[in-house]
C-alpha cells in the first residue's frame, strides 16, 4: 500500500535483500521482468514505470546509455508526478547518465549515484534526502560503513585518486568463501593490499568539497557487466 519501486534488477542477484526491505518498509515491489528497451506502439519501460505511478526506480548505467542511443523517451501523456528517486549503479555513473534523466525523465527527480558490491551484500553508498546531489558523486557511506580512499601508501586520502577501502569490520563482509581452506583466498583477494583492511579493487576518489564520492572502475582484471563480476 506505501510507495511503488520499479526495478529490472533480477532477483537472483546479491541486491535480493533490497527487496526484502522495500517490502518490510511496506512498499510495493513492480519487477520488470523482460527485455527493457523494447518499444511497442510508441509504448516504453518509461511509460510503465509512469503507468505503475513508481515512485522510485533502480537502473544501471549502462541500460541508460542505450536508451539514449535509441532515442527512447517516455511519451508525452506519460506523468511521472509520483517519481521521487532514480538510483543509479552496478558500474561507473556518468554524466550523461544523470543528463539524459533530467531531461527526458523528469527534472524534478533526484537521479542519484549509488555503489554496492556482490562480496560486500549490498549498498557501501545511501542517499541522504537532506544533502545535495553533485553529479555522479556518490552522497555519503551506508550507515556502519567505515568507507575511505587510500592511497598506493595505505592512508587515507581527500582528493587524490585511489582505492575504495572499508576500514572497519562490517555485519555484511563475508567470513569466508566456498571451498576456501583457512580463508587463504578470502584473504589473498581482499585483505592483503592493506593487511587487515577490506580492499576490493575499485578506484575512487572523494570530492573535498562535497565530500561526494566518485568511482572510477575496477583497479584489477575483473569485469563488470550490469553490475554482475567475472574474474
Amino acid at each position: 500500500s506505501g510507495d511503488a519501486i520499479f526495478s529490472h534488477y533480477a532477483v537472483g542477484w546479491i541486491l535480493w535483500n533490497f527487496y526484502v526491505n522495500c517490502l518490510a518498509l511496506g512498499m510495493r515491489l513492480v519487477l520488470h521482468e523482460g527485455y527493457p528497451l523494447k518499444t511497442e506502439d510508441g509504448y516504453n519501460y518509461w511509460d510503465k514505470v509512469a503507468e505503475c505511478e513508481a515512485a522510485a526506480v533502480t537502473v544501471v548505467p549502462s541500460l541508460l546509455e542505450r536508451m539514449e542511443q535509441l532515442k527512447i523517451f517516455p511519451s508525452s501523456s506519460s506523468n511521472f508526478e509520483k517519481l521521487k528517486l532514480i538510483k543509479i549503479g552496478g558500474s561507473t555513473v556518468k554524466m550523461e547518465n544523470i543528463q539524459y534523466l533530467l531531461t527526458h525523465i523528469s527534472k524534478d527527480v533526484l537521479a542519484a549515484s549509488v555503489f554496492g558490491s556482490t562480496e560486500s551484500c549490498g549498498y557501501i553508498t545511501a542517499i541522504d534526502w537532506n544533502l545535495p546531489s553533485y553529479g555522479t558523486e556518490a552522497q555519503v557511506p551506508t550507515l556502519g560503513m567505515d568507507l575511505h580512499c587510500f592511497n598506493s601508501n595505505g592512508k587515507p586520502v581527500i582528493g587524490e585518486r585511489g582505492e575504495l577501502v572499508i576500514a572497519t569490520p562490517t555485519p555484511s563482509l563475508p567470513e569466508g568463501l566456498w571451498m576456501d581452506e583457512n580463508n587463504k583466498i578470502l584473504t589473498e583477494s581482499y585483505l592483503s593490499k592493506y593487511p587487515g583492511v577490506w580492499c576490493q579493487n575499485d578506484e575512487c576518489w572523494i570530492n573535498p568539497k562535497t565530500r561526494g564520492i566518485t568511482f572510477h572502475g575496477r583497479s584489477d582484471d575483473t569485469i563488470t557487466l550490469n553490475g554482475e563480476r567475472f574474474l
